[in-house]
């Protein structure tokens, strides 16, 4: 006869992350020319770039235990080398992570989190892509993951180069030249 298990599943850690809230921080809509006819709308090239910081105890407002994470994406359309519609937008979310291991936090921070934020985010951009005289903007799938790797690839890289020219300076000098 199977023993049951001695520890019910609801005595189980929670693992992941709780949003304590979010926010718009900072949109910003720019339309130089006006909006394009229907024929001028389908000719539009589309850019997205920008990025996300984690941010910890960076203002009076943060409360000890939670992380802050801000996503800042620039999107741009343009036609015939012409800059259209420029829209800017800074959306934060205040997190509390829960039994998350220490070699795994940033990759949450950057990664999970944005992605919980992402929908918001591109409801925030089509919005203000409509009330420029746009259709409504989809920023298309964003790589976070990517996008974290090589960040974190390039600020290892910094780190090495760091290291190497201190170490330089350090050393004695050759005498023997």
């Amino acid at each position: 006869m199977p023993q049951a298990d001695p520890q019910p599943s609801s005595a189980l850690p929670r693992v992941g992350f709780v949003v304590e809230h979010h926010y718009l921080k900072d949109l910003s809509v720019e339309n130089p020319w006006g909006p394009l006819d229907a024929e001028g709308l389908r000719n539009v090239e589309i850019t997205c770039e920008g990025g996300v910081q984690h941010l910890q105890a960076v203002h009076e407002s943060c409360v000890e235990g939670y992380d802050t994470v801000e996503m800042h994406l620039i999107i741009t359309c343009a036609r015939e080398a012409r800059i259209r519609l420029i829209c800017e937008v800074t959306y934060v979310a205040r997190v509390r992570l829960e039994n998350i291991p220490d070699p795994v936090r940033a990759q949450i921070l950057h990664v999970d989190v944005p992605k919980y934020m992402l929908p918001r985010i591109t409801q925030v951009i089509d919005y203000g892509a409509k009330a420029a005289g746009y259709p409504g903007l989809d920023v298309g799938a964003i790589d976070l993951l990517s996008a974290y790797l090589q960040q974190r690839g390039a600020a290892q890289l910094r780190r090495g180069r760091e290291q190497s020219r201190k170490h330089a300076a350090d050393a004695p000098p050759d005498t023997h030249g």
